[in-house]
């Protein structure tokens, strides 16, 4: 039981090394740059990935693993909701956005936190552009798939780790 939840844990956090690569490989060779919701989504993947290595390496207590995987799982929700925003965001683009405004750095020097984050909720030109799409799915459709998919993943660690 011990192997299979470990087992579970180094899936996701392989998963998402490969993921996170796969953007880098995106970003630096293909030159598709990220807009602030898709750098957010992937210091939400990074997160992950933090917490799945952190399963592996622990040892398994009940009450250490429910809370590594309620953590997971409130940090795959906010993933799960910046994507599925961008997602929205590609559908329905804002017919009054003129300019693609400023890089995340940028606002983060300039704003306090929470113009931020209202900022980067309400999107731009950039975060409503599709710039790449495999299978008829943009990169925020597929990430908004992964996160279910780990989701579900961390559902059945769950349900693993009650069995303890």
């Amino acid at each position: 039981m011990i192997k299979a939840i470990r087992l579970h844990y180094l899936a996701g956090f392989i998963g998402v090394v490969a993921l996170l690569s796969t953007a880098l490989f995106l970003q630096f060779y293909k030159g598709i740059n990220p807009c602030p919701l898709c750098i957010l989504q992937r210091c939400v993947m990074g997160v992950l990935g933090v917490i799945f290595l952190s399963g592996i390496m622990l040892p398994v207590y009940k009450r250490l693993h429910f809370f590594l995987n309620g953590l997971a799982a409130a940090t795959a929700l906010s993933g799960l909701c910046l994507s599925g925003r961008q997602v929205w965001l590609q559908f329905f683009p804002s017919i009054n956005e003129g300019d693609c405004g400023a890089n995340l750095s940028t606002l983060i020097q300039l704003l306090p936190l929470d113009e931020v984050a209202k900022e980067i909720w309400q999107g731009g030109m950039e975060c409503s552009a599709v710039s790449w799409t495999w299978m008829h799915l943009s990169l925020a459709a597929w990430s908004c798939c992964v996160f279910v998919l780990l989701l579900f993943l961390i559902g059945m660690q769950i349900r693993r780790v009650a069995a303890l």
